[in-house]
């Protein structure tokens, strides 16, 4: 019965496109973190849209979506690519920053048998959970839900302290005040399904390996999901994936090196152009 809620209470506009110019019909599609909206992006949006057009989608629960519903894994995969086909993008590659990442890997597996996602191009995965079940102790689990769970006269301390404790370095006060607002605005089922169940789902052996261009970025002072997790939990899954690591940079890295990270999306963009080509 579930499934049925995925996108049907979708009644705003969820997409944000920046102007960009097409580099040879390819846009990027971004997608946030736990907590996040597409906001986190726009300074990689910025810097991007002179030569890509650059699309921002919110996942169940978050961001301009927090009234949609469905939380699994599978249904924000299908929300996702609901909004894809709506899109009717030529070709494009799916950024997934964290739990998104994990979500990213399940739309490409998907796309495999879908003629309609054919023009999924790559992927970029940023500090991204894996498919596999998250490294995350319970304590942790607990406490992250004990903070955001549930509204309270601590809610905004919290939510401060959240994106704080994310980052290797101080954010620029306009990128924290928007990270802020953005996890005050959350719905607090979809924090709560996250750490109690979609963090913990096993697509592993269903992803298996992806055929795909693929950028995984991490943080090496992430210590979650930085460069062991990535190297150890994402990268079996991407064969033909390059890894990067941005020195002195944790867990936000959209907000804490958006010039570093646009750099290494351009790059990615102009190599997988002409293979996509190549291919069609």
């Amino acid at each position: 019965m579930e499934r049925q809620t995925a996108y049907e209470s979708d009644t705003k506009v969820l997409l944000k496109q920046s102007p960009g110019k097409d580099n040879a019909g390819l846009s990027l599609v971004v997608m946030p973190f736990l907590g996040g909206s597409w906001k986190e992006w726009a300074e990689v949006i910025e810097l991007l849209s002179p030569r890509l057009q650059c699309v921002g989608i919110d996942l169940p629960g978050f961001g301009d979506a927090a009234e949609v519903n469905g939380y699994s894994v599978a249904l924000m995969a299908d929300y996702i690519i609901a909004r894809l086909k709506t899109l009717k993008l030529k070709r494009f590659v799916l950024a997934g920053h964290s739990m998104a990442g994990k979500v990213s890997m399940v739309v490409a597996l998907r796309a495999k048998n879908d003629p309609e996602l054919a023009g999924l191009a790559g992927l970029v995965l940023v500090a991204s959970s894996p498919a596999s079940p998250e490294p995350m102790s319970d304590d942790k689990r607990t406490e992250m839900q004990a903070r955001l769970g549930r509204p309270g006269n601590s809610y905004r301390k919290h939510a401060e302290k959240f994106i704080q404790e994310n980052s290797a370095q101080t954010l620029p006060s306009h990128v924290f005040t928007r990270a802020v607002s953005d996890v005050l605005r959350m719905n607090c089922a979809a924090w709560n399904a996250w750490l109690d169940s979609g963090s913990k789902e096993d697509w592993a052996e269903r992803v298996g390996e992806l055929n795909l261009p693929a950028l995984v970025v991490a943080g090496d002072k992430d210590k979650a999901l930085g460069f062991d997790a990535q190297a150890k939990l994402v990268m079996p899954h991407l064969p033909h994936a390059q890894l990067k690591v941005l020195a002195g940079a944790a867990h936000l890295l959209p907000m804490e090196r958006p010039q570093e990270l646009a750099k290494l999306i351009a790059d990615f963009a102009d190599r997988i152009v002409p293979d996509f080509e190549r291919r069609g």
